[in-house]
């Protein structure tokens, strides 16, 4: 979890860094959050 809140913290500064969203995506994915990672690539797209 803290790895989620570390790239939050980045996410803050630059809202629309498609590699922090990416690289918190794969995180949402590794605690089983898949909705939440979903939602993440879909603005991505």
């Amino acid at each position: 979890m803290e790895r989620i809140e570390k790239i939050k913290e980045f996410l803050k500064d630059n809202p629309t860094d498609n590699f922090l969203r990416h690289a918190l995506a794969l995180e949402y994915i590794k605690t089983g959050e898949e909705f939440a990672a979903r939602v993440l690539v879909l603005t991505i797209i």
